[in-house]
């Protein structure tokens, strides 16, 4: 998605919670791709977070013998 400095920053919010949902997002100023938003991260799933936060508790788990 391309948009302009100006509804950018009306839009600021909703530009960032579409980055964080994995879109890149190139910000223009008088023509000129000035800013690239892009997730700082690949997007993953709940399911994944999920599984992930219950492989690392599993971790601890077997760590401290229980």
């Amino acid at each position: 998605m391309e948009i302009d400095l100006q509804q950018a920053r009306a839009l600021f919010s909703r530009l960032i919670e579409r980055t964080m949902a994995g879109e890149e997002i190139t910000i223009v100023h008088k023509g000129r791709p000035v800013v690239r938003m892009v997730p700082a991260d690949p997007v993953a799933s709940t399911a994944d977070e999920d599984l992930a936060e219950s492989q690392i508790a599993d971790l601890f788990a077997d760590a401290k013998g229980g």
